[in-house]
């Protein structure tokens, strides 16, 4: 068998429509309008405490004792000190949190104090959250650091998983960044540790799905806090990115099939 009259190497040869399609890709590519990011957001600045929607406030040490009342100054938010028996923190569920394409949660705050009856386990500050599985991890915050949780051995509790040492009195910008399981924190812009999701429904605790909380989330703990932002944000990959990579796929798949040629010498 010889070669091709019209491809003398023998190279495989991508039709035309695809080709064509990968060039018009590129080039929209720099001009198509990326989709909006899906944000939720609280900025302390406008002197008032979180709107609800989208960021609920929470609070059961009332049935303990006294409440819990939140108080904002000179664009300082301030909770606490929570009571020592119930919960007291905000959170929100309006948006999907995906973990296909993935979340971030941030935080800039202080801790001021803050104590817990089990505080290998837990701390009486937290930013939690679930993803659209209702898969669950929480950011442990305490006076010598911060830490992500784990499921312990027999699937009746959490314990500490990953850990980093930080003078939290001071402040700080808390970022999480969520990907498939993955769960990475980067504290002031430095990536620090990561952890992963994981079922907590399995110690039967309930968890919803979409979830995304800051506060004292644990009885038997109590804190007090300052922040000044707390948000959650679901990039959206613009649709000329999309259609480029689904083209390159075509095309690889082209280029992994065997070439047939129109003319073949004799």
């Amino acid at each position: 068998m010889g070669r091709s009259p019209c491809n003398p190497n023998n190279k495989p040869i991508l039709p035309p429509v695809l080709t064509l399609a990968a060039v018009i890709a590129f080039v929209l590519l720099p001009f198509a309008p990326a989709r909006a990011n899906v944000i939720l957001s609280y900025d302390a600045s406008t002197d008032q405490l979180p709107n609800d929607p989208p960021f609920r406030y929470v609070d059961t040490s009332s049935l303990y004792g006294s409440p819990d009342t939140p108080t904002i100054s000179d664009g300082v938010a301030t909770l606490g000190p929570t009571g020592g028996q119930g919960e007291a923190f905000w959170y929100t569920d309006q948006i999907v949190l995906p973990h296909v394409t993935g979340f971030d949660i941030s935080a800039d705050l202080r801790l001021d104090s803050e104590s817990s009856s089990n505080p290998t386990d837990d701390s009486g500050l937290a930013i939690a959250f679930s993803d659209d599985r209702s898969l669950y991890q929480n950011l442990f915050i305490n006076p010598t650091g911060v830490f992500f949780s784990q499921l312990n051995a027999t699937d009746t509790g959490i314990i500490p998983d990953t850990s980093f040492s930080l003078d939290t009195a001071q402040w700080h910008d808390y970022s999480i960044q969520v990907l498939g399981d993955n769960v990475t924190l980067s504290v002031d812009g430095t990536q620090e540790i990561s952890s992963t999701l994981f079922n907590l429904n399995a110690t039967g605790q309930l968890v919803l799905p979409d979830y995304a909380a800051l506060g004292d989330i644990v009885p038997g703990a109590q804190s007090q806090f300052d922040f000044n932002s707390f948000s959650v944000v679901v990039p959206e990959p613009s649709y000329a990115s999309a259609v480029l990579v689904a083209i390159a796929v075509v095309i690889a798949m082209r280029l992994r099939r065997p070439a047939h040629h129109a003319f073949m010498s004799m």
